[in-house]
């Protein structure tokens, strides 16, 4: 499945999802962290296959995050898929930043496999 940067601040989300993804790949390289400002240096240091985002996050918005994360060459195409517990119209503005799918929280283990093997660079 590759290497991917999970952006997460609530620690038992991010080993459910670490969890899901070892089970679909155990080759998966799983990246986290809590905090927008370090993963974007994650982003910029290293290359990752995809990202998970949480929308709210302890620095600063996802969202905001993913743009940044668009802004870099190298990830003008990588899968972004989005966490969210509140799935309103804040989700309409992931079409603009090129958001391939996102995750409600809480979520089914069936969801996230499903949302996962259909990653197209994965």
């Amino acid at each position: 499945m590759g290497k991917i940067l999970i952006v997460e601040d609530d620690l038992i989300i991010c080993e459910g999802l670490s969890e899901i993804i070892r089970g679909i790949d155990k080759e998966s390289e799983i990246v986290i962290t809590g905090y927008a400002e370090k993963a974007l240096s994650f982003a910029i240091d290293s290359y990752y296959d995809a990202f998970l985002l949480d929308i709210r996050l302890n620095d600063y918005s996802g969202i905001k995050l993913a743009k940044q994360i668009r802004n870099i060459e190298k990830y003008k195409i990588t899968p972004i898929l989005f966490i969210t517990s509140i799935p309103t119209k804040e989700l309409l503005a992931f079409k603009p930043i090129h958001c391939y799918d996102y995750i409600v929280k809480p979520f089914s283990r069936e969801k996230v496999t499903e949302t996962l093997r259909y990653l197209p660079t994965l």
